[in-house]
């Protein structure tokens, strides 16, 4: 409530203050939010900054799950570039079998994001994050990579003429 009558009492001034009118207020409570006013300003700043672009209100409040997730995706998307930039990547080959022999013709290469303690995800949610990371083309040739060099001991153990496609 106090923070509606800022505001409006802002809006009550000249237009030398339309930019602070227009501007984007995070809001934490002390004591609810934050122990001590340092975490409080952090929050509120969280808070500020979160607001997507084209919203009407202009004040946030902080909440704590919004935080969360938003935390776990920064920690998703570094996990993604890492594992890429680092070919952390474990590759699962699932057999592709010919109907009329019933022999393997070949494998499927499919990429499995490592697991992370504390950090549960999806392959599809870390494929997303890829995507939306503009990366895809970086896992493909990494993929790409560690199959081939699978390919081999995949020769050895099911005969020359099985291959590998990558997905």
């Amino acid at each position: 409530d106090a923070i509606r009558r800022f505001m409006k009492e802002l809006k009550n001034e000249s237009s030398s203050h339309t930019a602070i009118i227009n501007g984007r207020i995070g809001v934490s409570v002390l004591g609810f939010d934050a122990k001590t006013p340092a975490r409080m300003l952090t929050h509120a700043m969280q808070a500020m900054l979160e607001q997507h672009a084209g919203e009407a209100r202009n004040i946030s409040f902080y909440h704590s799950e919004k935080h969360q997730q938003v935390k776990r995706r920064k920690n998703l998307e570094d996990r993604v570039a890492k594992a890429i930039a680092q070919k952390e990547l474990e590759i699962h080959y699932q057999p592709i079998v010919d109907t009329k022999t019933w022999n393997i013709a070949k494998f499927e290469a499919l990429c499995r994001f490592k697991p992370v303690p504390d950090l549960p995800f999806t392959t599809q949610e870390m494929i997303n994050i890829a995507e939306e990371l503009d990366l895809i083309a970086e896992l493909d040739r990494c993929v790409s990579i560690l199959s081939l060099q699978d390919l081999p001991k995949i020769k050895t153990l099911f005969g020359q003429g099985v291959g590998v496609t990558i997905n």
